[in-house]
Protein backbone atom coordinates (compact mmCIF):
# COMPACT_ATOMS: atom_id res chain seq x y z
CA UNK A 1 0.00 0.00 0.00
CA UNK A 2 2.91 2.36 0.65
CA UNK A 3 3.70 2.40 -3.10
CA UNK A 4 0.74 4.71 -3.73
CA UNK A 5 0.00 5.99 -0.20
CA UNK A 6 2.63 8.40 1.09
CA UNK A 7 0.54 10.39 3.59
CA UNK A 8 -0.78 7.48 5.65
CA UNK A 9 1.04 4.51 7.14
CA UNK A 10 -0.68 1.21 7.97
CA UNK A 11 0.17 -0.89 11.01
CA UNK A 12 -1.10 -4.26 12.18
CA UNK A 13 -2.33 -3.48 15.69
CA UNK A 14 -4.45 -6.58 16.24
CA UNK A 15 -2.24 -7.71 19.13
CA UNK A 16 -1.26 -4.32 20.54
CA UNK A 17 -4.03 -2.41 22.34
CA UNK A 18 -3.92 1.25 23.30
CA UNK A 19 -1.92 1.20 26.55
CA UNK A 20 -2.93 4.78 27.39
CA UNK A 21 -6.52 3.71 28.06
CA UNK A 22 -8.09 1.59 30.78
CA UNK A 23 -9.65 -0.83 28.32
CA UNK A 24 -7.55 -2.78 25.87
CA UNK A 25 -9.08 -1.91 22.51
CA UNK A 26 -7.24 -2.92 19.36
CA UNK A 27 -8.54 -2.48 15.83
CA UNK A 28 -6.88 -4.93 13.43
CA UNK A 29 -5.21 -2.30 11.22
CA UNK A 30 -4.67 1.36 12.04
CA UNK A 31 -3.47 4.14 9.75
CA UNK A 32 -1.35 7.04 10.96
CA UNK A 33 0.07 10.20 9.49
CA UNK A 34 3.77 9.24 9.12
CA UNK A 35 4.93 12.82 9.72
CA UNK A 36 3.58 12.75 13.29
CA UNK A 37 5.42 11.36 16.33
CA UNK A 38 4.01 7.83 16.01
CA UNK A 39 3.63 5.35 18.83
CA UNK A 40 6.39 2.76 19.07
CA UNK A 41 5.71 -0.70 17.65
CA UNK A 42 2.33 -1.74 16.32
CA UNK A 43 0.25 -0.16 19.06
CA UNK A 44 -3.25 1.17 18.41
CA UNK A 45 -3.29 4.79 19.56
CA UNK A 46 -6.76 6.32 19.43
CA UNK A 47 -5.13 9.69 20.08
CA UNK A 48 -3.30 9.60 16.74
CA UNK A 49 -4.97 7.18 14.32
CA UNK A 50 -6.42 8.53 11.09
CA UNK A 51 -8.48 5.48 10.13
CA UNK A 52 -9.02 1.90 11.28
CA UNK A 53 -9.85 -1.40 9.59
CA UNK A 54 -11.60 -4.26 11.36
CA UNK A 55 -11.65 -7.83 10.01
CA UNK A 56 -14.28 -10.47 10.79
CA UNK A 57 -14.17 -13.90 9.24
CA UNK A 58 -17.04 -15.73 7.68
CA UNK A 59 -19.79 -14.88 5.23
CA UNK A 60 -22.31 -14.33 8.04
CA UNK A 61 -20.17 -11.73 9.81
CA UNK A 62 -21.40 -8.84 7.61
CA UNK A 63 -23.63 -6.91 10.04
CA UNK A 64 -25.82 -5.54 7.24
CA UNK A 65 -28.04 -6.89 4.50
CA UNK A 66 -28.72 -5.38 1.10
CA UNK A 67 -31.55 -6.00 -1.27
CA UNK A 68 -32.60 -4.31 -4.49
CA UNK A 69 -36.19 -5.52 -4.29
CA UNK A 70 -38.68 -2.62 -4.25
CA UNK A 71 -40.84 -2.55 -1.14
CA UNK A 72 -38.60 -5.02 0.70
CA UNK A 73 -39.21 -4.95 4.46
CA UNK A 74 -36.01 -6.77 5.44
CA UNK A 75 -34.16 -4.62 8.03
CA UNK A 76 -30.81 -3.19 6.93
CA UNK A 77 -29.12 -4.33 10.15
CA UNK A 78 -28.75 -8.05 10.76
CA UNK A 79 -29.79 -8.85 14.32
CA UNK A 80 -27.75 -11.91 15.34
CA UNK A 81 -25.47 -11.86 18.39
CA UNK A 82 -22.38 -11.92 16.14
CA UNK A 83 -23.47 -9.05 13.86
CA UNK A 84 -24.64 -6.87 16.77
CA UNK A 85 -21.28 -7.42 18.48
CA UNK A 86 -19.45 -6.49 15.26
CA UNK A 87 -21.40 -3.25 14.86
CA UNK A 88 -20.89 -2.46 18.54
CA UNK A 89 -17.14 -3.05 18.31
CA UNK A 90 -16.79 -0.73 15.31
CA UNK A 91 -18.98 1.93 16.93
CA UNK A 92 -16.84 1.71 20.06
CA UNK A 93 -13.63 2.26 18.08
CA UNK A 94 -15.05 5.25 16.19
CA UNK A 95 -16.39 6.72 19.44
CA UNK A 96 -12.98 6.41 21.10
CA UNK A 97 -11.35 8.24 18.19
CA UNK A 98 -13.91 11.04 18.53
CA UNK A 99 -13.34 11.21 22.29
CA UNK A 100 -9.55 11.50 22.01
CA UNK A 101 -9.39 13.69 18.90
CA UNK A 102 -11.13 16.87 17.77
CA UNK A 103 -13.14 15.34 14.94
CA UNK A 104 -16.14 16.15 12.81
CA UNK A 105 -16.18 12.56 11.51
CA UNK A 106 -14.16 9.33 11.41
CA UNK A 107 -13.67 6.90 8.54
CA UNK A 108 -13.24 3.14 8.85
CA UNK A 109 -13.35 -0.04 6.81
CA UNK A 110 -15.01 -3.27 7.84
CA UNK A 111 -14.00 -6.51 6.12
CA UNK A 112 -16.59 -9.25 6.61
CA UNK A 113 -15.74 -12.53 4.93
CA UNK A 114 -15.62 -11.81 1.18
CA UNK A 115 -17.07 -8.30 1.35
CA UNK A 116 -15.91 -4.98 2.72
CA UNK A 117 -17.86 -1.86 3.67
CA UNK A 118 -16.77 1.73 4.08
CA UNK A 119 -18.02 3.69 7.10
CA UNK A 120 -18.24 7.40 7.82
CA UNK A 121 -18.99 7.97 11.51
CA UNK A 122 -20.03 11.15 13.29
CA UNK A 123 -21.68 11.82 16.62
CA UNK A 124 -25.13 11.14 15.15
CA UNK A 125 -24.36 7.69 13.72
CA UNK A 126 -22.80 6.16 10.63
CA UNK A 127 -23.16 6.07 6.88
CA UNK A 128 -22.41 2.60 5.52
CA UNK A 129 -21.51 1.74 1.93
CA UNK A 130 -22.96 -1.04 -0.14
CA UNK A 131 -20.89 -4.23 0.08
CA UNK A 132 -17.67 -4.25 -1.91
CA UNK A 133 -16.90 -7.75 -3.16
CA UNK A 134 -13.17 -7.20 -3.06
CA UNK A 135 -12.25 -10.80 -3.90
CA UNK A 136 -13.95 -10.58 -7.31
CA UNK A 137 -13.40 -6.89 -8.07
CA UNK A 138 -9.64 -7.13 -7.72
CA UNK A 139 -9.63 -4.73 -4.76
CA UNK A 140 -10.05 -1.75 -7.12
CA UNK A 141 -12.72 -0.05 -4.98
CA UNK A 142 -10.77 -0.49 -1.74
CA UNK A 143 -7.52 0.61 -3.36
CA UNK A 144 -9.26 3.71 -4.72
CA UNK A 145 -10.68 4.53 -1.29
CA UNK A 146 -7.23 4.31 0.36
CA UNK A 147 -5.65 6.27 -2.51
CA UNK A 148 -8.21 9.07 -2.16
CA UNK A 149 -8.04 9.05 1.66
CA UNK A 150 -4.26 9.38 1.42
CA UNK A 151 -4.65 12.56 -0.62
CA UNK A 152 -7.32 14.19 1.58
CA UNK A 153 -6.38 17.18 3.71
CA UNK A 154 -6.95 16.92 7.48
CA UNK A 155 -10.38 18.59 7.34
CA UNK A 156 -11.53 16.16 4.63
CA UNK A 157 -10.31 13.28 6.80
CA UNK A 158 -12.54 14.53 9.60
CA UNK A 159 -10.22 16.69 11.72
CA UNK A 160 -12.04 19.75 13.07
CA UNK A 161 -10.29 22.77 11.48
CA UNK A 162 -11.84 25.19 14.01
CA UNK A 163 -9.86 23.79 16.95
CA UNK A 164 -6.58 25.49 17.80
CA UNK A 165 -4.29 25.85 20.82
CA UNK A 166 -5.17 28.53 23.34
CA UNK A 167 -3.06 31.66 23.34
CA UNK A 168 -0.97 32.38 26.44
CA UNK A 169 -3.48 35.08 27.39
CA UNK A 170 -6.44 32.67 27.02
CA UNK A 171 -4.66 29.97 29.05
CA UNK A 172 -3.93 32.44 31.87
CA UNK A 173 -7.54 33.67 31.89
CA UNK A 174 -8.83 30.09 31.97
CA UNK A 175 -6.54 29.14 34.89
CA UNK A 176 -7.66 32.25 36.77
CA UNK A 177 -11.34 31.38 36.18
CA UNK A 178 -10.80 27.80 37.42
CA UNK A 179 -9.11 29.06 40.61
CA UNK A 180 -11.99 31.49 41.20
CA UNK A 181 -14.61 28.78 40.78
CA UNK A 182 -12.63 26.35 42.96
CA UNK A 183 -12.30 28.93 45.75
CA UNK A 184 -16.05 29.65 45.55
CA UNK A 185 -16.88 25.97 45.90
CA UNK A 186 -14.45 25.47 48.78
CA UNK A 187 -15.86 28.46 50.70
CA UNK A 188 -19.41 27.18 50.10
CA UNK A 189 -18.42 23.89 51.76
CA UNK A 190 -17.18 25.64 54.93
Amino acid sequence: MNSYCSNIEARDSSDDPDVESDAKYKPDIVFYNPTENLPKGRIASFQQMELFVEFNRGVTSDPFTDTDEPGCTVPFQKLSDETCATRGQMALYSTRMQIYQFRTCVFSVGVFGKVARLFRWDRAGAIVSAPIEYSTAGNRELAEFFYRFDRMNPAQRGWDPTVCDATAKEATAFARAIRTVARGRNSALL
